[in-house]
């Protein structure tokens, strides 16, 4: 999604993206290991709150795929992106 709904440029990785061309998400070194400090802090919040950001978390799977749909199809209408989205959400396994 290299643009906000208002169509102005996004700030990414120091460099502002403005069209279908910009559709490069650069990925970083990826450690599975979660921090002791932030486990600590998991642990201490209430479920309520881990809930919520468990569906924040699915919230910007779901838009960061449809992003990406949008760029790889920048044919498809927006209908046909969000069915692929829910058909991918649907049959998602872990």
């Amino acid at each position: 999604m290299p643009a906000d709904r208002e169509g102005s440029p996004i700030e990414f990785d120091g460099r502002y993206l403005t069209g279908s061309t910009d559709c490069e998400i650069i990925f970083g070194k990826v450690s599975l290991e979660m921090d002791p400090q932030q486990k600590k802090i998991y642990q201490s919040m209430p479920p309520e709150e881990k809930l919520n950001i468990a569906l924040r978390l699915y919230d910007s799977a779901r838009q960061l795929k449809t992003a990406a749909l949008h760029c790889d199809h920048p044919d498809w209408t927006e209908e046909e992106v969000q069915e692929k989205v829910r058909e991918i959400f649907l049959y998602a396994r872990t």
